[in-house]
């Protein structure tokens, strides 16, 4: 269940359905919240029911339909399908309540303190509903055991979205172009566009030419600041877009100034980006391979990368991710619905 099926929400269910080929699944969700959507995959569930407005309605439907498909697994997926599945359906020794919070939101630094508090009160509370955590990365299990430590935590790793376009070798930037770099996702708070806009006019001040581009939409203001720092904004795209805008970029810059392990990382990999990411506090224990956390640090990064003779490409990005596999991905699902063989 989940209240939007869009962005990194939607490439994660997708590909949890793919892991687990052998198990039934129904989707409910919501066509109201339109940025990012992406078209849902039918064929891939045995039915799909569009969820209604409104937040009690919606908390209706989820027990209407858990009565009704009488599932051994509920699995909720972000924080508004959080709060519907776990205040609405009671888990039981039958019944596996499965929650997936993909960034919780009392780790927003963009609210006061107080409603922050507010919110990892709600989380603690609903824990006491919830069967299993499948935390999509480790930074999201940390946060999970130290806020209800009573629940079990499984982190699933997390997979690109299938392409039937391999990875490619990085290319040497042209004289022209200079360095390619890319970012993607919701124009926002936690995104950082800000910073984002500043590590591509440092890095042109030190004398490294770049060409920029944003996949993704959002806050005009954002928008606003990232084209007069000459950046390209794609707005929203579909995934074979983002796939093709990905391929044609030697480096994915991450900003987000609180996320866990995006999706997003894994689909630059698949394209053959370089990804490049801010590390904070949310991620946990997670230490990248080419990670920083000033705009300075990114410069450096990036100063590195548009050499020719580039030692810093790729690396240890491959046995970084060598745990992001199908199989890992569909033994920690089946762990976490109680289903391991």
């Amino acid at each position: 269940m989940t209240e939007t099926y869009a962005s990194g929400v939607a490439s994660a269910i997708d590909r949890y359905v793919l892991s687990t080929p052998d198990l039934e699944h129904h989707l409910l969700w919501s066509a109201q919240r339109a940025e990012g959507a992406v078209s849902v995959p039918c064929s891939r569930f045995k039915s799909v029911i569009e969820l209604p407005e409104g937040h009690l309605h919606r908390r209706r439907a989820v027990r209407a339909l858990v009565r009704s498909l009488r599932p051994d697994v509920v699995h909720a997926h972000s924080s508004y399908a959080g709060v519907y599945v776990r205040s609405a359906v009671r888990a039981t020794s039958r019944r596996t309540i499965v929650y997936t919070p993909h960034c919780y939101a009392f780790e927003r630094l963009d609210l006061h303190r107080l409603a922050r508090g507010a919110y990892r009160a709600v989380e603690v509370a609903l824990g006491l509903n919830t069967s299993v955590l499948a935390a999509c990365s480790v930074g999201e299990a940390d946060r999970a055991r130290s806020s209800t430590p009573w629940v079990p935590v499984v982190v699933v790793p997390q997979l690109a979205p299938p392409t039937p376009v391999p990875r490619q070798q990085r290319r040497t930037p042209p004289t022209a172009d200079g360095l390619r770099v890319v970012g993607a996702g919701r124009l926002g708070a936690q995104k950082d566009p800000a910073m984002f806009a500043q590590v591509v006019e440092a890095t042109r001040r030190a004398g490294v030419p770049v060409t920029a581009t944003w996949i993704g939409e959002g806050d005009q203001q954002a928008r606003q600041l990232l084209s007069a720092a000459r950046v390209t904004v794609t707005g929203w795209v579909d995934r074979e877009a983002v796939a093709h805008v990905m391929r044609q970029h030697d480096v994915y810059l991450h900003c987000a100034a609180w996320e866990g392990f995006p999706v997003t990382l894994l689909e630059a990999f698949a394209a053959g980006c370089t990804p490049v990411i801010r590390q904070t506090p949310s991620q946990g224990r997670h230490s990248f391979p080419l990670a920083f956390t000033t705009v300075e640090g990114a410069v450096a990064l990036l100063k590195d990368l548009a050499g020719p003779d580039s030692t810093t490409s790729g690396c240890g990005w491959s046995s970084y991710l060598r745990d992001h596999t199908e199989d890992g991905q569909r033994q920690a699902l089946l762990t976490s619905y109680g289903l391991s063989r």
